[in-house]
This record gives structure tokens, C-alpha cells and sequence, in this order.
């Protein structure tokens, strides 16, 4: 998942850079959150068989306490290493409320109405096609439309092989 991710935001950067000089923070990180959300959701339905409905809007919240809990972690074992373990300590303490508050963003986007629905898992190929479908809209140009239409045609094949796969006459166990 966390692959998937970071090879969205890799992609991302210089799919922006080119629609527009200075994106607004704001927006970069709602696109961000969504993207990094469509491309990991297809891995976990096809893993886990659950589909979490807020998690683009989870990772907009917590992102920014991730980011203080990886840095106050860092930064707390750089000090400990330098022999400044008093510094090292608060830092730890910064990032361990910061990590309780996570978890309870966490337990509070998981506990809202629908907010993880139960799906039958689609096969890996139309997982691998949904999971890559968002980079065809970072295609510009006279390419997107191709690029967007070729994507949603792959799922839409794996998914009608998958589906008779799995509903076929000899293996249907009724």
C-alpha cells in the first residue's frame, strides 16, 4: 500500500508542475489524499474484501500528524545520539501525542455510518487495473482521452472474465 502511495505522489508532482506553475496548498492535498486513496483502495478490496468509504478524507486529516510523528521520531533519535537524551525525550513525547491523536482521528473516521463496506474481491487483474486507473488521469494532452478509455476498457474486460469465472455453471456449489 504504502508503495502504491508514494508511486502516486512521485507521479503526481510532475503531473501538476505542468497544469499549472504554483498549485494551491489546499488543493494539492485534497487531489493528493484522493489519489493516494484511489490507488491503494483496489489492493485492499482484493486483499481484505472491504472498501473504506472516508479514506481520502482520513488521510487529509492525518497526514499532517504523520508527518509530526515521523519528524518529532527523527529528530528524538538524533538528539538521543547525540547524547541530548532530555531533548530526545520531549521530542518523543511531541510525537506520541501526536500519534495518539491520529488514532483517535482514526477511530473517529472508522466509526461513522458506512464507513467500511463489505465487497466480494474482483481478482488481482481488475485490482492491478483499478489500482493503476488514476495515473491515466495525470495524462495530458491529446493522449488523456486514449489513456483513460484503454484503462476503463482493461477493468471492464477483467471484471467480465473475473464475474464469469467465478459464476460459472460447473463450479457453482448450490
Amino acid at each position: 500500500l504504502s508503495f502504491a502511495a508514494v508511486v502516486a505522489i512521485l507521479v503526481y508532482g510532475p503531473a501538476v508542475r505542468r497544469r499549472e506553475r504554483a498549485p494551491s496548498v489546499a488543493r494539492t492535498a485534497i487531489e493528493l489524499s484522493f489519489l493516494c486513496w484511489a490507488v491503494s483502495t483496489p489492493i485492499v478490496v482484493q486483499h481484505f474484501g472491504r472498501l473504506t468509504v472516508y479514506g481520502a478524507a482520513a488521510t487529509l486529516v492525518t497526514a499532517p500528524l504523520a508527518t509530526v510523528i515521523v519528524a518529532t521520531g527523527l529528530a528524538g533519535a538524533a538528539m538521543v545520539a547525540a547524547g541530548l537524551d532530555g531533548c530526545g525525550g520531549m521530542l518523543f513525547t511531541l510525537g506520541a501525542w501526536a500519534a495518539e491523536w491520529l488514532l483517535r482521528a482514526a477511530h473517529g473516521f472508522a466509526s461513522l455510518p458506512g464507513a467500511e463496506l463489505r465487497v466480494i474481491a474482483p481478482g488481482p487483474v481488475v485490482a492491478a487495473a483499478a489500482a493503476l486507473a488514476p495515473f491515466s488521469l495525470l495524462v495530458s494532452g491529446r493522449m488523456r482521452r486514449a489513456a483513460v478509455l484503454g484503462t476503463v476498457g482493461v477493468i471492464a474486460v477483467a471484471a467480465a472474465t473475473a464475474a464469469r469465472e467465478r459464476y460459472r455453471e460447473d463450479v457453482l456449489d448450490v
